[in-house]
């Protein structure tokens, strides 16, 4: 099966899902990722920005900013068609990018180095 075919599908099942069900199995992956012992090791996180109907994972972001470990998450270079790492502190500080998706505003934001990510 084609990529595209099998991300459409799969993307077509996540829409359909119950708002309940979606929520039940976020807090599960926030709870799996805490408890992760890869996350107990990291000090620096790489992370998307839940989007649509992927899965929540606000709280599992500032969960780990308020126990002082380094959030980053990417800008889109549209330009470039690359991303770059830039701090999460808080959500006021993100602005809708690319695809309408929040992404930081790298005049207020910290860029991040690559070479400081210990966990995507």
């Amino acid at each position: 099966m084609e990529k595209r075919v099998l991300r459409k599908q799969l993307l077509g099942i996540r829409s359909e899902m119950n708002e309940q069900v979606r929520v039940e199995k976020s807090e599960k992956i926030v709870h799996q990722l805490i408890n992760s012992p890869f996350y107990h090791e990291a000090k620096c996180i790489f992370s998307f920005v839940p989007f649509g109907h992927e899965v929540n994972i606000r709280r599992f972001l500032e969960y780990s900013v308020f126990e002082g470990r380094t959030v980053a998450i990417p800008k889109t270079l549209s330009e470039r068609k690359e991303i770059e790492p830039y701090r999460f502190q808080k959500w006021d500080n993100l602005t809708k990018g690319h695809f309408g998706i929040l992404e930081p505003n790298e005049h207020i934001t910290d860029k991040v180095e690559r070479d400081e990510i210990d966990l995507l």
